[in-house]
């Protein structure tokens, strides 16, 4: 989608963020997700090995000198094993890519102390743990803060099958980009 835009105004809900999941995420949303309810134009879902560039580019103004809280910047990818959406949570596996991160949050799973290299900026990989669902989860959280970034999403996507969090026969559902607001 082209020129989308959102303001987040308030945040009434609060949850420790080394214990809890966020109270929030605005987001804008890409593709199927909740029962089948899909964005206007979305070409999700597909098999992902039919897939082969998702390019990105995302540009905010919430970075953590202009604006308090505990958040993060992040795209979520919710992939299916099959291509319908079914219920709350993705069922084949949860990847998410943060651009910006509060020092006091980290993804679910484990540091896995090696990094890739995607748009200019290198990012940690965080793998082991499960999303909501049970399905595998990979995070990659970029070194430094990154209020504008530009990237193929496939570079994500295919490192994650080859560390065996994502299978290429499974579905894109949907890609997403907000704000997790824990503060």
């Amino acid at each position: 989608q082209n020129n989308d835009i959102f303001t987040v105004t308030s945040q009434t809900g609060s949850a420790n963020p080394s214990t809890g999941e966020p109270p929030s995420y605005p987001s804008i949303v890409y593709g199927t997700k909740y029962n089948d309810n899909v964005s206007s134009g979305a070409k999700l879902p597909r098999m992902i090995s039919q897939i082969n560039s998702i390019p990105t580019i995302w540009d905010h103004n919430g970075d953590h000198n202009s604006v308090s809280g505990v958040y993060n910047s992040s795209y979520d990818v919710w992939i299916n094993s099959g291509s319908n959406a079914g219920g709350n949570d993705p069922t084949g596996a949860y990847l998410m890519v943060w651009p910006q991160n509060h020092s006091t949050v980290h993804p679910i799973g484990d540091r896995t102390f090696q990094f890739i290299s995607v748009g200019g900026i290198n990012w940690e990989v965080y793998t082991g743990g499960r999303g909501p669902s049970g399905a595998p989860y990979i995070a990659y959280v970029a070194a430094g803060t990154h209020t504008s970034v530009a990237f193929d999403l496939m570079i994500f996507i295919n490192d994650a099958i080859d560390r065996g969090s994502v299978n290429r026969n499974h579905y894109l559902m949907n890609v997403q980009v907000g704000f997790e607001i824990w503060q």
